[in-house]
């Protein structure tokens, strides 16, 4: 910490505080410098490594909220034993760390938001534009990083860096646009900046976590960031094109057959099931995106937010309880490395810093649908600390195949719009304000691996670069497509590409990249229809993603050339055929599409393509699905599935009275999304109650114009909170018991107040909101209920 740094803190401190104040700030100094955070060994290890002999128990049994020195951190981690991990980088040479990516020579980038929280008001965080891009070198080949150089200073909280080839591309908070910088000297910093893409420029009200992240490039050469919007830089020229839907807030990864993974704070994973590229169809066909695309739920169950916490004190004060939920999900990546054992490669690593924990998952598929699944047993999890001051808040596979844990190693970890009160208070109270200026840059290796030799790409020729299409690592496969896309020769490489994808002699990852690069080079046509019968499910689907400018264009020769897929045995396929198909307005390709679907009419993701696609067509083929005779003799639940969301593109987007205050907005506006998650299977979309197709049964009662819905709330609360069996007026429907609203994980007290008052507004009903305070009434007087009502109890 400077005395910079503690001069610009007591700025805003009275000056009653400020001899306390500067009494802290000495005392932190101190020990920054007694903790040895200068690059030094512990013993033959490196600094931070797990095994080297410390104190920290010690140090926590006086103070548990005692800073913890690198060595002492690794040592307060709960990680399998197979497992080495080390700090590559610490303070002071890396201070606020948020992200770390590499250049082609492996030299690493890690973007510091230096100004953040550095009190408990944020005061400067906006405004101190000391942000900074450090390029960090590791100069004996041991992977340690041994000198640092501030590659760009002077920056508003950097938070993107997509190193390009000589250039590194970085973005700013509160702006959108693009800039690029070069180190021509090569003394490490930049001395040449140029804006290669102008964007728009936010609010300097908005918060720094609530905005777009990520930067990356994909397989398909596209850059992807957190939200609604993607970029090209192919051809010399960055473009822009929208997304359809919401964005996510930090970090943002890809695994092997370029799929994006989005999180966002209680959502570890979401927008996975489709590229959010073919939501735009529907726009096309509606004139609008819908609220509520179809959905096949969540990707993940309930329990997998749950997070045993090791750290008892909690951020705000107060003890933790044994178990919380995710709340601040972020940082993943999907885990293309290989030093970690083989069950580890495309597993999913999660970070929530208020947990102070890193989540493993395995992706499976489950009919089409991709789901997390939590791979260590019980409360154990990959990767959890004792130390209160680790904030984890990315990973990444690097270029020695390890796995990269990004920890800012601070106190407070929320920007200010939500720390406040209490939270304020206790961070004054108990010193972690100042807690800060610090981070750890952590590698983890299986004990039994060596780091790799550094890459040196940026000065192999394009020709070389091909070579690393056949690493094990995709970091290599990667930054060697980029690479050549970017580069002027890359069209004298065709040839060999198209070789390359042609040729059975290379694995189907080699001949994935090699198609994805000519894709880049505008050079793929001539293998499209080829690549169309290869044995391996990636390139057909590769190739038809890759026609679709010809199918966009209406090119009837390739269009009827698809349609052999139309019966294809990898549902994979058809699902993106049906995606891809989408972009044309020709009968034809409606008839392949349909085709695609009878194959595959169980799979998830093709429910889901088909749901883009077709949106509000009417065929014969759809009408047989919407009167359920297609169902006859199939899966109800099936049939249930296809019919909702079919309705989907003829329901009414909700509407507020323009003289409603914000509080009423907000008491009603809510509950449309827990419904749509939660209860639209059951009660329809509509709130007609969902028939299940084939049969006049419905699987639950309509909500529209109920007594229960349009009549005393707290009656309504009472069924949302225990449930309802039994008849209903008269009738038995196909879910039987109707469960409560916590079996679907909620819990929150507002929310239940949104839900009941969605309903009670919702298809007509219009009836103003109750108060939250109700809910709390009506749980006090129910408390201690195990099962669900019934009408009679009810009084009905």
């Amino acid at each position: 910490m400077s005395a910079w740094v503690v001069a610009r803190m007591s700025l805003h401190l009275s000056a009653a505080g400020l001899r306390e104040a500067m009494v802290r700030a000495a005392l932190l100094l101190a020990w920054i410098l007694l903790a040895g955070l200068a690059h030094t060994e512990v013993g033959s290890k490196a600094p931070g490594e797990r095994g080297a002999k410390t104190k920290w128990k010690e140090k926590k049994a006086a103070n548990e909220l005692a800073p913890l020195t690198p060595a002492e951190a690794a040592e307060a981690m709960e990680m399998a034993d197979e497992f080495v991990i080390e700090a590559v980088a610490h303070e002071p040479m890396v201070q606020e760390p948020v992200l770390c990516v590499w250049d082609g020579d492996g030299a690493m980038y890690v973007a510091e938001m230096r100004s953040y929280m550095q009190d408990e008001l944020g005061t400067g965080t906006k405004t101190l534009r000391n942000g900074r891009v450090k390029r960090l070198v590791d100069e004996d080949g041991d992977g340690i990083m041994d000198r640092a150089t501030v590659f760009v200073d002077g920056l508003n909280l950097p938070r993107m860096i997509l190193p390009l080839d000589d250039r590194i591309a970085v973005v700013e908070t509160d702006n959108t646009s693009v800039w690029s910088y070069r180190d021509t000297t090569g003394d490490g910093i930049a001395d040449e900046k140029k804006l290669l893409f102008k964007g728009r420029a936010g609010n300097a009200d908005q918060s720094v976590e609530h905005q777009s992240s990520g930067l990356i490039w994909n397989l398909d050469n596209w850059i992807y960031v957190g939200g609604n919007e993607r970029y090209r830089f192919t051809d010399g020229t960055w473009k822009r094109e929208s997304l359809r839907g919401h964005g996510a807030q930090w970090g943002l990864d890809r695994d092997d057959q370029g799929r994006i993974y989005y999180s966002d704070n209680s959502a570890p994973l979401k927008s996975i099931q489709v590229p959010r590229v073919y939501w735009d169809h529907i726009k096309r066909a509606s004139g609008r995106h819908p609220r509520f695309p179809p959905s096949v739920g969540f990707p993940y169950d309930q329990k997998f937010l749950e997070v045993s916490n090791l750290v008892k004190r909690a951020d705000r004060g107060g003890n933790n309880p044994p178990r919380e939920r995710m709340t601040s999900a972020c940082g993943q990546c999907v885990f293309r490395g290989d030093a970690l054992p083989q069950e580890y490669r495309g597993n999913y690593f999660v970070c929530d810093p208020t947990l102070h924990v890193v989540r493993r998952a395995r992706v499976e598929d489950e009919n089409g649908k991709f789901v997390l699944k939590k791979v260590e047993e019980g409360e154990s999890e990959f990767l959890r600390s004792h130390d209160f001051f680790f904030r984890p808040v990315n990973t990444a596979t690097g270029p020695d195949g390890c796995l990269y844990v990004v920890d800012m190693g601070r106190g407070i970890i929320q920007d200010a719009p939500w720390f406040n009160g209490s939270a304020r208070e206790f961070a004054k109270k108990s010193g972690i304000v100042d807690v800060k200026q610090r981070g750890r840059i952590w590698r983890i290796r299986h004990r039994d691996h060596r780091p790799n030799a550094l890459p040196k790409m940026l000065g192999q020729s394009t020709v070389e670069l091909l070579s690393h299409f056949e690493s094990r690592n995709g970091w290599w496969r990667d930054t060697a497509q980029k690479l050549i896309v970017l580069r002027e020769d890359r069209e004298s490489l065709a040839p060999l590409l198209k070789v390359m994808v042609r040729s059975d002699r290379h694995a189907p990852l080699v001949r994935l990249h090699a198609l994805w690069a000519l894709e880049g080079m505008g050079q793929a046509g001539e293998v499209l229809l080829h690549t169309l019968q290869d044995r391996d499910p990636r390139l057909r689907s590769a190739a038809i993603r890759i026609g679709e400018e010809m199918i966009k264009a209406e090119d009837k020769t390739f269009i009827a050339s698809l349609r052999d897929l139309a019966g294809d045995q990898e549902p994979e396929v058809a699902k993106q055929l049906i995606l891809s198909l989408g972009w044309s307005k020709e009968g034809e390709a409606v008839e392949i599409m349909e085709a695609a679907v009878r194959n595959h009419v169980e799979h998830q993701g093709v429910f889901l393509a088909a749901m883009a696609s077709l949106w509000g067509k009417d065929t014969p083929f759809l009408q047989s699905m919407r009167d359920g005779s297609f169902f006859k003799g199939k899966d109800q639940t099936l049939g249930s599935r296809w019919l909702e969301g079919l309705n989907l593109a003829k329901r009414k987007e909700l509407q507020l009275p323009r003289e409603y205050s914000a509080q009423q907005k907000w008491l009603i506006g809510p509950g449309e999304t827990i419904y749509f998650n939660s209860c639209r299977t059951c009660h329809g979309v509509n709130g007609e109650g969902e028939v299940i197709p084939g049969t006049e049964l419905k699987l639950a009662p309509p909500l529209v114009n109920s007594p229960r819905v349009k009549g005393d709330p707290e009656r309504l609360l009472k069924i949302l909170l225990h449930g309802l069996q039994g008849p209903v007026d008269g009738k038995t429907y196909g879910a039987g018991v109707m469960a409560p609203v916590s079996s679907m994980g909620h819990t929150w007290t507002p929310g239940i107040a949104q839900l009941a008052n969605y309903l009670r507004y919702a298809w007509g009903h219009k009836i103003d909101p109750f108060d939250v305070e109700l809910v709390d009434k009506v749980k006090k007087g129910t408390k201690g209920r195990k099962t669900p009502w019934t009408l009679e109890e009810l009084g009905e």
